[in-house]
């Protein structure tokens, strides 16, 4: 059965952050155009960021965006940089190693539903997949609307609450593993 009907899944994407469950995202971060604002510049560039979903690739991303843009005269370069890389694999929800970031969830973070999903950022972990079979991504805070919105934003922080639940849950996840 799936988690969500497709009613369901609709209602998601209707907020950005549900938007970016389910889509590959691309977000212009750097412009780069003039030098002076009495002299139009002679050309300009971009950089854009994107977090690609399971089941697309760098290649299949870089295809789209050049379709998109060509019609305005518009080249896509793939930046090749420490930053690229492929979406991460799906990790399995039946493993030992899910079962243990599932009940130390249920445990430390107050009997809440631990569903399997996609962690939209690109973390660290995704270099973790040379020397493991699966990967989990999994926060132990309470990211409201203000919490979301300062991720790798000016003065990106965390609560001093947060920053407790996460000590406390990752001791209860490597004591499970012991």
């Amino acid at each position: 059965m799936p988690l969500f009907e497709s009613a369901d899944m609709n209602e998601v994407t209707l907020t950005p952050f549900g938007s970016a469950l389910t889509r590959t995202t691309a977000a212009v971060t750097v412009i780069r155009s003039g030098e002076k604002e009495n002299v139009l510049p002679a050309s300009g560039s971009m950089l854009v960021n994107c977090r690609i979903i399971p089941g697309e690739s760098v290649a299949s991303v870089e295809r789209r965006l050049s379709e998109a843009l060509s019609h305005m005269g518009l080249v896509v370069t793939l930046q090749r940089n420490e930053s690229l890389s492929e979406p991460s694999q799906v990790s399995p929800a039946d493993s030992d190693g899910y079962r243990v970031v599932r009940d130390a969830a249920r445990v430390f973070c107050g009997g809440i539903p631990v569903l399997p999903g996609i962690f939209v950022a690109a973390t660290d972990s995704r270099h973790y997949s040379r020397v493991a079979l699966s990967v989990y991504r999994f926060l132990p805070v309470e990211l409201d609307g203000r919490g979301v919105g300062m991720l790798h934003s000016r003065n990106e922080a965390v609560t001093v609450a947060d920053y407790h639940s996460c000590v406390g849950f990752y001791r209860e996840v490597i004591s499970r593993f012991c």
